[in-house]
């Protein structure tokens, strides 16, 4: 993962990655900025820390089923519509988000690239 997480802090972009619990495992600088959490507050952790509560069922159905049916990469916008992250102050904003999967050995993972509007 140390590798993921050189890479991910190249970018100017805020990339999240999940295993396959959508446990947070790699969260760059750049999402350090966007949602004002440091890594070591949600590396670990939920994804849920980072969506709002009214969307939390529903995305982690529909997280689960992408990490296990190891679905192609995509703009989720295209698909979904409006979708609203949250900071660490509880602000809500909207994102667009590109979700790719990725294995590693035997563990399946989600990662997001994620642009604010």
């Amino acid at each position: 993962m140390e590798s993921l997480n050189f890479i991910a802090d190249q970018l100017n972009k805020p990339v999240i990655i999940v295993d396959s619990k959508l446990h947070i495992v790699c969260y760059n600088h750049a999402s350090e900025i966007c949602f004002q959490y440091n890594a070591e507050e949600v590396i670990g952790k939920s994804i849920n820390i980072l969506i709002p509560i009214e969307y939390h069922h529903s995305h982690n159905q529909l997280a689960k089923h992408f990490i296990d049916n190891n679905e192609s990469p995509r703009l989720m916008s295209k698909r979904t519509g409006i979708i609203y992250a949250k900071r660490k102050d509880g602000y809500e904003f909207p994102i667009d988000i590109s979700i790719s999967n990725m294995l590693m050995g035997d563990q399946h993972y989600a990662i997001a690239v994620i642009y604010k509007h």
